[in-house]
């Protein structure tokens, strides 16, 4: 890795195991694996990360995130095992943001300890719901008692930066319920909170039941009048809107996540991890025991590998950075369009006439009803 002088990175780690797999879960994931196979691939993670070859050290790493799966589904020792590798070989920042998400029902206070003590200073905590009827339709392992119970434990141990997954559109679920798990996620004293709308992913149960015309889901209108009020809610309580699906109280944004939208750069580690570098985007391969045989033998294998060429960096850049409240900068844009912003500007114009975005003399940004069909703004800018 050339040229890498004075950038911040983040990094991603890949934990792929899970207690059992969620209904609507199309990630790379796998429930209920055995001991063997665990301590196999965190071992590879770990040589992974040591084995990776950079020719300039003059960076530093200011976030760090270990998603899944679910991370806490496997030994805290192991997680601390490779966190403990990543301050050997990365020069990571004294106030860098190291995040994991974990789920209800795989963490105890010992636990909880062991992540503080490995330098996890923000944890992410996917509840979805607190109805206890609702969760077990969606196929999670916990109950609202065990959600309410794994905050009151990180708080107890001083983790001020928490933030919770909660999910709408689910089956069944009217306006009422949605708005009950808000507020019930907003009296715990949450720093943030990411809510989602339920999608249908292909090779997942949903899906099946969809196909077989066992699940429906809520029409469009119903669906974004409950993401509408979801956001006053939110807004009322100090909860300001940052990207679509984000919420945090101010300067709690999610430092990692916005290295997305953002288009910084960042490796990832693990099996189906993706990295971006010097507009280079790469994906390790999708299969654990495929992924693990590569480490051992010292093999570097992609399921993804591209570099991006400037017409590819440029729609990157407006679906990326339109995923945020604050837009695009126009100044930006046009360092990034080298200047030939003239056809841009006018699918701007006319998504401005359709009330889907607003400009000024700085920005661009979506509308409430850009945000409601991005979608479709997306699919102009693409053309």
């Amino acid at each position: 890795m050339n040229n890498i002088k004075n950038k911040k990175l983040g990094l991603y780690i890949h934990i792929p195991f899970c207690i059992s797999k969620c209904y609507y879960c199309d990630f790379c994931s796998y429930a209920n694996q055995n001991e063997l196979i665990i301590e196999a691939y965190c071992k590879a993670v770990i040589k992974e990360i040591m084995d990776f070859r950079n020719s300039d050290t003059d960076y530093s790493v200011d976030s760090i995130y270990f998603g899944g799966g679910t991370p806490s589904s496997i030994k805290a020792e192991w997680i601390g095992d490779i966190m403990e590798a990543i301050y050997k070989k990365f020069n990571v920042d004294e106030g860098s943001e190291n995040t994991i998400e974990i789920n209800p029902g795989t963490l105890n206070e010992s636990k909880a300890g062991l992540y503080k003590a490995s330098g996890f200073n923000r944890v992410s905590v996917g509840i979805q719901s607190f109805d206890d009827e609702m969760l077990k339709k969606i196929g999670r392992i916990h109950n609202k008692k065990e959600a309410i119970t794994t905050i009151n434990t990180l708080s107890k141990l001083n983790f001020r930066n928490i933030s919770i997954d909660l999910m709408f559109n689910l089956p069944g679920q009217n306006q009422s319920m949605a708005y009950d798990d808000v507020e019930k996620a907003l009296s715990l004293g949450l720093s943030h909170l990411s809510y989602y709308s339920l999608k249908i992913e292909e090779n997942t149960p949903f899906y099946l039941m969809q196909q077989k015309g066992e699940l429906k889901i809520l029409p469009d209108e119903i669906e974004r009048g409950i993401y509408h009020g979801a956001i006053e809610i939110m807004k009322k309580r100090g909860m300001n809107q940052y990207e679509i699906s984000n919420f945090s109280i101010p300067g709690y944004e999610s430092r990692h996540n916005l290295k997305y939208w953002n288009r910084e750069e960042y490796l990832g580690f693990g099996v189906s991890a993706h990295s971006f570098i010097e507009e280079k985007r790469y994906a390790n391969v999708n299969e654990v025991d495929r992924y693990i045989n590569n480490v051992q033998k010292s093999v570097k294998e992609y399921a993804l590998f591209e570099k991006l060429n400037d017409k590819e960096k440029l729609w990157e850049y407006l679906i990326l950075g339109l995923r945020k409240i604050e837009g695009i900068k126009i100044q930006d844009l046009n360092e990034m369009a080298k200047g030939k912003t003239e056809k841009i500007f006018e699918i701007f114009l006319s998504l401005e006439k359709k009330g889907l975005v607003e400009m000024n003399t700085e920005n661009i940004r979506l509308t409430m009803l850009g945000m409601d069909l991005s979608n479709m703004v997306f699919v102009e800018l693409m053309d």
